[in-house]
């Protein structure tokens, strides 16, 4: 499983224990220094709440692991944000290894220890989040005031499985009122957690459900001490008596509809015709745009051009940093760059004005949910040296791609690659992309359901690394 898989895991599964706890899990959209969650408490008698910042790592890699602790190193910048976040604003370090177990310990200068290059904070192993409800209402920080209590109407949701029939159930509940879903799957026991009472990430339906609850808490809303569901939810509530693929199909297809992707049944009928294999021998699971293939010993990934062409339009339509940097290849980039390159004096008054967006949102947005930005005001210095470096050499180099990198990849990097794409036309740009993506890298096998036509589409297939 691929990092940004990884932190997407944990994040989801963070949010369903805070949701577990009625309290209020707000996803952070764009990146923020470390920043990828906040969490409100309902609010008491005293109309007052707790508000904690979360900076969440899902994978084995983001640790060294010990006997009583996990070890959590990071930079300066990341202690110097969270260091003045957390004056006004509790930081938890929320961690989840390889086995699913999610741990946390709050952020306090008398916990981090400075080492030769950076910083570390240890993570006892005895601070299991899911059971850590009493204990962070019990730390010692400060409340917030709010007017009105919007968590009086949420949406929480908790899976199960029916001892009598096996089967897999979703359980809708609000303030005054259950709905019980009976998703006819029979999990396998190697894919439930009992523990935590839901599907393991590497379920092939574990993001089907994710998607169906999402759309449920959008398209669903209180009336009085009712639950009401809106039409369009009825429809897929009935896909769902069919079975959870045809769930999972009905979201490929929808989700794809406008883009010119193929079916689901045609990505199905391209792994047939690639392994061989009948449908009974592999299980077929659907993420975005593309769908993944699980066979006895072997997974695999099949893409199309629509499918990478939609997945990097959205990085940059959302100005998702943080996926730019993890989720595409900078040295396509920079050979999308080398050809045919572009002037200095047309390049740099782009990014500039590009980073001073970047960080007037940053500030817009810390300021509306901590409500002061001083903290800010170092990283934005320390960032704004490595703008003027980066511009400094700017032709004392043939890739700006990699020097951009080389200054910072969380900001600066893909600040870069986003300009590059103004200039040249996004488009264009990420048409090359995939070009050099499938067939430069010899990683891709092609196949088409009809070899004979050359309006059929192109399938493009390779062994996937869980």
């Amino acid at each position: 499983m691929n990092h940004f898989q990884k932190e997407r895991k944990a994040l989801y599964e963070i949010a369903s224990i805070f949701t577990e706890f009625n309290w209020i899990f707000k996803e952070q959209q764009t990146v923020d220094l470390g920043i990828d969650a906040l969490v409100e408490t309902p609010i008491d008698e005293s109309k007052k709440i707790k508000l904690f910042a979360l900076q969440i790592k899902g994978g084995d890699k983001n640790f060294y692991k010990k006997s009583s602790c996990l070890v959590f190193y990071f930079h300066d910048r990341h202690y110097e944000y969270w260091k003045a976040y957390s004056e006004t604003c509790p930081v938890l370090i929320v961690l989840q290894d390889s086995k699913g177990n999610i741990y946390w310990e709050i952020f306090s200068e008398d916990k981090v220890i400075q080492t030769n290059k950076h910083w570390k904070i240890d993570i006892p192993l005895t601070n299991i989040l899911k059971n850590s409800k009493d204990k962070l209402l019990s730390l010692n920080t400060k409340a917030v005031y709010r007017d009105k209590d919007t968590s009086s109407n949420y949406i929480s949701f908790k899976t199960f499985i029916r001892k009598e029939s096996g089967e897999l159930h979703l359980r809708v509940s609000t303030t005054n009122h259950n709905n019980e879903l009976n998703l006819k799957y029979k999990p396998s026991p190697k894919n439930w957690d009992i523990a935590n009472s839901s599907l393991n990430w590497d379920d092939p339906y574990y993001y089907t459900i994710e998607t169906l609850k999402k759309n449920i808490s959008e398209q669903c809303k209180l009336k009085g001490d009712k639950f009401e569901i809106k039409k369009s939810v009825e429809k897929i509530l009935q896909y769902i008596e069919s079975g959870i693929e045809f769930l999972m199909e009905y979201y490929f297809n929808e989700n794809n509809r406008n883009l010119g992707i193929a079916s689901y049944c045609d990505f199905v009928k391209a792994f047939e015709l690639y392994s061989g294999l009948s449908k009974n021998e592999f299980v077929s699971e659907a993420i975005d745009h593309i769908v993944l293939f699980h066979t006895k010993d072997k997974t695999f990934k099949i893409d199309t051009y629509p499918g990478l062409h939609a997945t990097l339009k959205d990085y940059f339509k959302r100005d998702s940093y943080d996926e730019i940097y993890t989720q595409t290849e900078r040295d396509i980039w920079s050979m999308i760059y080398e050809d045919p390159g572009i002037d200095k004096h047309e390049f740099i008054p782009i990014l500039q004005r590009k980073w001073e967006y970047y960080w007037q949102e940053v500030y817009i947005r810390i300021q509306q949910e901590i409500g002061f930005t001083k903290h800010l005001d170092k990283l934005k210095e320390r960032s704004y040296r490595e703008l003027n470096g980066f511009i400094n050499l700017y032709n004392e180099t043939t890739d700006i791609i990699k020097l951009a990198y080389n200054y910072d990849e969380t900001i600066l990097y893909p600040l870069t690659v986003m300009t590059m794409l103004d200039i040249y036309d996004e488009d264009t740009c990420l048409e090359e992309y995939c070009e050099h993506e499938f067939f430069a890298s010899n990683e891709w096998e092609s196949l088409s359901l009809d070899e004979e036509s050359w309006t059929s589409e192109v399938f493009f297939i390779k062994e996937y690394e869980i």
